[in-house]
């Protein structure tokens, strides 16, 4: 069957932006899924979200710069799940926390592909092209972002003032590391798949992570 195309009005108030810039990012999400990162191209978003080319680059004037975005919108549900977690671990008994937390981040990320997708390619590739104004927004609403899980980690964990944001921090470095060991190339999962000496090298994402998350807290 042929795309549907999205029906875009003008957008001429501020409300109309924000809701035109929403779409092109719900539009901006299934493209990446289905094409990646090297697939996608601001030419097929405009096309699929029945803009002229022009138009998308008013929004966005890189594609880099699109993907910060839909990173921080990305980032911005994952966190809220994250933080709900560390609420209700307030409640529990002190020698579980780390265990659960660790879990809890593991399993939640191991169901969201797209933002691994895109934390491994946000060094390498996503803060490669943008200005200097484009990356200081990013980062300060990046900061932003992880301001309250930050800080509500060291309460809920004992930690001390900061080592809530190493926390993290160090959290997506795994991340990455650890996404791209987990999802290798059809060649080499066959090579792991067929090969008894090797079995030990097959990485899962969730079990990886939660082992290394509780190591890093320890």
């Amino acid at each position: 069957m042929p795309r549907r195309k999205i029906a875009f009005v003008r957008a001429r108030q501020p409300e109309q932006k924000d809701q035109r810039r929403d779409q092109i990012m719900d539009v901006a999400r299934s493209a990446f899924d289905e094409k990646g990162w090297d697939g996608f191209t601001m030419s097929l978003l405009a096309q699929r979200a029945g803009l002229a080319k022009g138009t998308a680059y008013r929004y966005y004037t890189t594609k880099e710069a699109l993907f910060l975005d839909l990173l921080i919108a990305e980032l911005e549900s994952w966190l809220a799940e994250i933080g709900a977690e560390l609420d209700r671990l307030e409640h529990a008994a002190p020698s579980r926390r780390a265990s659960r937390l660790c879990q809890a981040i593991a399993l939640q990320l191991g169901a969201r592909p797209r933002l691994r997708k895109l934390l491994s390619l946000l060094h390498a590739v996503l803060e490669r092209n943008v200005g200097e104004e484009a990356a200081l927004a990013f980062k300060l609403r990046l900061a932003e972002l992880l301001a309250a899980p930050a800080a509500k980690t060291e309460t809920v964990l004992a930690m001390q003032r900061g080592e809530g944001l190493r926390f993290f921090l160090r959290a997506h470095a795994l991340v990455v590391g650890l996404s791209q060991m987990a999802e290798p190339s059809p060649a080499i999962a066959a090579v792991l798949d067929s090969d008894s000496r090797l079995s030990a090298m097959k990485i899962d994402f969730a079990a990886e992570l939660q082992a290394c998350l509780l190591k890093l807290i320890a």
